[in-house]
């Protein structure tokens, strides 16, 4: 991280490495000093900026510096849910609401709420990372799992029948399942 308080950093640092430690995943992960460019997750926080975001995976390593946007801070309603949301991207989680399991009854509104919410984002780039389902062919499938942290939130006025997920702030049993099928000692 280029800038940043402290307690900022060590909290971006702790919730990303609940991933490893609440799992028991064979990784590692450790703190380096700011502007190490040998470093694989290099994080700017931009409370300016709209959007947060990651590449999926090892995809990271390809992406210039920085390569995980954050714009909330700490105290903010979807700073915990969007730090280790994005982590979760990092370590090859992909949306859970676009699990080839999930059956949300989207209604129409839905598309311009998300297009709104994903900064103006048009109807493809909605579809893309919202609506169309992922090939069951590429996923490590452990089920749908409307609890994942890597579940958008889904509000009942984007339904057709009131069916909703909140925000889910903590990692989930099978988050953490992936986690350990995925870097298994």
């Amino acid at each position: 991280m280029s800038n940043g308080r402290e307690a900022l950093k060590a909290r971006i640092y702790e919730l990303g490495r609940s991933w490893i430690d609440l799992s028991g995943a064979n990784l590692l992960m450790e703190r380096v000093e700011d502007n190490d460019q040998s470093a694989e997750i290099r994080i700017c926080c931009a409370p300016e900026a709209y959007l947060n975001g990651t590449h999926l995976g090892t995809n990271i390593l390809e992406s210039g510096s920085p390569n995980l946007m954050l714009c909330f801070e700490p105290g903010e309603e979807l700073f915990e849910f969007t730090v280790l949301h994005e982590f979760g991207h990092i370590f090859g989680l992909d949306h859970e609401h676009q699990h080839p399991e999930a059956d949300i009854p989207w209604n129409d509104r839905a598309m311009q709420y998300y297009a709104r919410e994903l900064g103006g984002a048009s109807e493809e780039e909605v579809r893309k990372q919202v609506f169309n389902k992922r090939p069951s062919a590429d996923l490590v499938n452990i089920g749908y799992d409307p609890h994942s942290v890597m579940h958008y939130p889904v509000e009942p006025f984007l339904t057709t029948n009131g069916w909703r997920v909140g925000i889910n702030a903590e990692l989930s049993e099978k988050d953490l399942s992936f986690m350990r099928e995925a870097y298994p000692h």
